[in-house]
């Protein structure tokens, strides 16, 4: 089982002591975990101290350090680049991908992100607005470039939690719970990108002007829905807390864990990202001409 960690609270310290990630507060050692079985290190707190030596071991595994906002948004993320030894040839494909094949990329993508939220609210009863969704994949063009992304999410939200509004910056449990399950999410999406040789600021549709992780937000756009279906499906125990606790969080990144099915075998959200990043680089090299994205 991967181990999500996830540091809230002031004066921590964090160090490594013989491949293993110590957490320290008041020179009492709260937690020890090797970092072979870590996925994730997620930071809540503006007081927290890293050893570089630590840092530069999570580089070596490859475990993604999340800086979060106290919206639990992912404000920052630490990662190893350049290390894969097919980085140069990924990096050229990457490069010389033309604007047309990506928005071909990109209506793949969204197409899949727009069935994947039917499924869900097909799943929990909403058929009517289920059905509008599945309509709406099939108006999908080119680069998305009749917005139904956007059409299709007003629909999708307000229907999967009643009149409910998507706002990143609000600190409502709903809101909440989804920031920082797509964190979590991201992360495993920039894990699988940067172990393949991909370079994350090379995107499909988002700009790398503001963001050097646009590849990650591009590719994890239609698993966002296997997070919202696990959200709904403890709506009520997460609507009994104020505020996001261990207890939730340790609720929300069960998902990880998690069987689907991916290419008719069942395997966990890790193994699936993984999976779907060599299938873009199988795009990109036009091995295939339509990338296996995961679906509901």
């Amino acid at each position: 089982m991967w181990r999500i960690i996830d540091v809230s609270g002031e004066d921590y310290r964090l160090i490594c002591n013989q491949d293993n990630l110590v957490v320290i507060k008041n020179e009492e050692e709260k937690l020890r975990a090797h970092l072979s079985d870590i996925n994730t290190i997620i930071i809540h707190s503006y007081s927290i101290n890293l050893t570089g030596v630590l840092i530069q071991k999570l580089i070596d595994y490859n475990i993604p350090l999340i800086f979060c906002d106290r919206a639990h948004n992912p404000s920052g993320i630490l990662l190893q680049l350049f290390k894969h030894t097919e980085y140069g040839n990924r990096l050229y494909l990457q490069i010389k991908a033309s604007k047309p094949f990506l928005k071909n990329a990109w209506q793949q993508i969204i197409k899949a992100k727009i069935k994947n939220q039917s499924e869900v609210l097909k799943e929990f009863g909403k058929d009517r607005e289920s059905k509008i969704l599945l309509k709406y994949s099939y108006e999908v063009k080119s680069g998305d470039k009749t917005n139904r992304e956007s059409v299709a999410s007003r629909v999708y939200f307000q229907s999967l939690f009643e009149n409910f509004n998507r706002d990143p910056d609000s600190n409502d449990m709903v809101n909440s719970s989804l920031n920082y399950s797509y964190a979590v999410l991201r992360s495993n999406i920039a894990r699988a990108i940067v172990g393949s040789g991909l370079n994350p600021a090379i995107g499909i549709f988002h700009s790398y002007k503001n963001n050097y992780f646009c590849l990650v937000d591009d590719l994890m756009e239609p698993l966002r829905p296997f997070i919202d279906r696990h959200i709904k499906q403890n709506i009520s125990e997460i609507k009994r807390h104020k505020e996001l606790n261990s207890e939730i969080k340790k609720l929300l990144v069960s998902i990880i864990d998690y069987n689907f099915s991916y290419n008719n075998e069942k395997m966990n959200l890790v193994n699936i990202s993984q999976r779907y990043v060599f299938s873009y680089i199988s795009y990109l090299s036009k091995e295939t001409k339509k990338i296996n994205i995961p679906v509901l």
